[in-house]
């Protein structure tokens, strides 16, 4: 900076992470900075959270925001407040056009039907109409929730994503496929019987498929890794298990098959997640997506009362969102949305 009011640069450049870009000391540098300053920002969406907003440098003449989710779900402030600042698109160049002009790989969708557990079901249910409940007694902003309704959805959530059925669908899978490598498993960050859901997909995969399996955590320090993914890359690991960790920032371009255990309700996680796995490789000629989709069981449905129908078809419809994002440009199209035909049909969702 210095050298440059001397004249002795004519400009610079500053390449730094959010939580660097927003703390006061280089605040203050942005603050006293002179001329044109050009800020890019990448993944622009985390720039609309509440804590950045209103830390973005007003004095920066030219803007660039990257993303390929630029709409936050639940957050229209933060949404509107993003386009204030970038302005409104300028270039759109979506994920089937990437395919169409060969910079992504084509693919194909497969959902894979888990149905809830009987005690699963009672607690997705019973936990539903608490929710129902707190959200009609306070008139609740649904994407401003009180502390109790927000442990509540999250305890849902997590239900969603821990079911039971999921990791023994997964090892079926793989046992048809145990010699395969670049497989990616996506797993939540949950608990059951003292064991995290990533720990025990690892184990399973390990003693019951016989798959060389690792796990791909934000545990794991820079040089390791880089050796997961350079031995993923090799095929040594046949199998790589993660979280978030490969959601945003990392390349795994050899990745042939992914496992989406658990997603949340963001379409940003989803879109981000596929455009991952669709990298171009030497060799790989398309992908494969095995998405994991919780339903209730089909031989109680006809079964259940009024409220438990209403309470199951919105779990249904939550499902179908992404499974119609997902198959919209699959190879497998038709196949693909076929799979959830009979129960849109008892759901009443067939223009869904």
């Amino acid at each position: 900076i210095m050298n440059m009011l001397a004249g002795e640069e004519h400009y610079t450049f500053f390449i730094t992470v959010n939580k660097t870009l927003f703390n006061d000391p280089f605040q203050n540098i942005l603050s006293n900075l002179k001329g044109n300053i050009l800020l890019i920002g990448d993944e622009m969406h985390n720039l609309g959270s509440s804590n950045y907003k209103k830390l973005l440098p007003e004095n920066a003449k030219f803007r660039i925001g990257l993303s390929a989710t630029p709409v936050r779900k639940g957050d229209e402030e933060g949404t509107e407040s993003l386009l204030e600042y970038f302005s409104d698109p300028v270039i759109k160049f979506g994920i089937q056009e990437a395919i169409e002009h060969g910079y992504l790989c084509k693919y194909y969708y497969y959902p894979i039907l888990s149905p809830f557990t009987d005690e699963e079901m009672s607690e997705y249910i019973d936990l539903s109409v608490l929710i129902a409940q707190s959200f009609g007694r306070s008139n609740e902003n649904i994407n401003d929730p009180n502390d109790y309704l927000k442990l509540l959805l999250f305890k849902r959530a997590r239900l969603i994503g821990k079911a039971q059925m999921k990791i023994t669908n997964l090892l079926s899978l793989l046992q048809d496929r145990k010699e395969s490598t670049h497989n990616l498993v996506y797993c939540g960050d949950y608990i059951e019987e003292d064991e995290k859901q990533i720990e025990k997909a690892v184990r399973l995969i390990g003693t019951e498929v016989k798959m060389k399996v690792n796990k791909f955590t934000s545990e794991e320090n820079s040089s390791d890794r880089k050796k997961l993914l350079d031995d993923f890359s090799k095929g040594d690991i046949q199998t790589l298990v993660a979280i978030r960790c490969l959601d945003e920032g990392v390349d795994v371009p050899k990745t042939e098959s992914a496992y989406i255990l658990a997603s949340s309700s963001s379409p940003r996680q989803f879109i981000q997640r596929r455009g991952r796995v669709l990298r171009l490789s030497p060799g790989k000629k398309f992908a494969s997506i095995y998405d994991f989709i919780t339903i209730p069981d089909f031989d109680r449905i006809s079964n259940n009362d009024q409220q438990a129908y209403n309470i199951e078809r919105s779990l249904i419809k939550r499902e179908i969102e992404r499974v119609n994002e997902f198959a919209g440009i699959a190879i497998n199209q038709g196949e693909s949305l076929k799979t959830l035909r009979e129960i849109r049909k008892r759901y009443n969702l067939m223009d869904f």
